[in-house]
């Protein structure tokens, strides 16, 4: 049986449920969900309702759809094996202070140049396919 109200932080046991129907939790500031790689694909208009959504942890978890429906106030994103090979063009990434994506496919991290004052981490760890970096500085010159 589903809370008639989730506060906080969504519990694993009712989140495939609350993703798979589409029932945003309005309350909802974290959520967090691992499964087995690609084990589930849910829609990104499940969180469309999840307004104050700031931290998102996914792992094995493959999001179809428009990335519009994230919430404007993520701080921290964290995505182990990420599908996509770049991030979302209407993905709003402007209040992001943390974007780690590890094991994952991406290879250029945005298509068009973008300025994130708010942004101070990334982390790519073991992202074998990323190669904005050796892009950015194959001329010779080094990042530092």
């Amino acid at each position: 049986m589903l809370p008639v109200k989730l506060f906080g932080f969504i519990t694993s046991c009712y989140l495939p449920h609350i993703l798979s129907v589409s029932q945003g939790a309005q309350a909802v500031e974290g959520l967090v969900l691992k499964l087995a790689a690609n084990a589930k694909c849910f829609s990104t208009k499940a969180l469309e309702n999840m307004k104050k959504l700031r931290l998102l942890q996914l792992s094995g978890v493959q999001l179809d759809g428009y990335f519009k429906y994230l919430s404007r106030n993520l701080r921290w994103l964290c995505w182990n094996e990420f599908p996509l090979t770049f991030m979302p063009t209407n993905f709003y990434q402007n209040n992001l202070v943390s974007i780690q994506l590890e094991n994952s496919n991406i290879k250029f991290l945005w298509k068009e140049m973008q300025v994130l004052i708010e942004l101070n981490f990334l982390h790519f760890m073991n992202c074998f396919q990323f190669s904005f970096l050796r892009r950015q500085f194959s001329s010779g010159s080094q990042p530092f």
